[in-house]
């Protein structure tokens, strides 16, 4: 399917469809994924600029008030979730302490988190507890609700580990008013 629009940004945004009805790389069933993940670095590349929440803020919210708000991500955030490893895979393919460093086994799910911390888009590998939590908040739930649904995927989930890391990568740019 080509891309319908004149802006030449907007061209492969419905190419991981397109490869997913491809025959001619069904041999190839992560790579609609691949073309996701792509799209997702290009769309981050490109999204307008957003502080993170200071540390200092989220550590003077009393506890009850921190579990009843909900979160802003940064909209250069795109969550992202694979019945194939394409985070490792793509990431083996880049510079640095991955390079070569390919999966295994490909067919196995992995989540990953696409932002851009000080104007560098990145991709964050995440367990499927921290990718449900943040699937909540992108979703207007509050924080409680993205914590019982990490919770419920992985007792053991580290809070306070993904907290830094959220922090640190700007992926947590506002606090947003309780619901009604």
């Amino acid at each position: 399917m080509p891309s319908d629009s004149p802006d030449l940004n907007q061209f492969g945004a419905r190419f991981g469809d397109f490869l997913a009805t491809f025959p001619h790389v069904a041999e190839l069933p992560y790579l609609p994924d691949m073309a996701r993940l792509e799209w997702a670095l290009h769309l981050a590349h490109y999204a307008p600029d957003a502080q993170g929440v200071a540390p200092e803020a989220l550590a003077a919210m009393p506890a009850d008030v921190l579990e009843a708000r909900r979160w802003r991500l940064h909209p250069a955030c795109t969550l992202l979730a694979s019945d194939w490893q394409v985070p490792a895979l793509w990431q083996a393919h880049q510079e640095g302490e991955w390079w070569g460093k390919f999966p295994q086994a490909m067919q196995a799910a992995s989540h990953a988190l696409v932002c851009r911390p000080r104007w560098k888009a990145q991709l964050l590998p995440l367990d499927g507890a921290a990718h449900a939590a943040l699937a909540q908040l992108q979703q207007g739930q509050t924080f409680g609700a993205a914590l019982d649904a990490a919770f419920e995927r992985d007792e053991g989930f580290d809070l306070a580990g993904q907290l830094r890391l959220w922090l640190a990568h700007a992926v947590l740019i506002q606090v947003l008013p309780a619901p009604d």
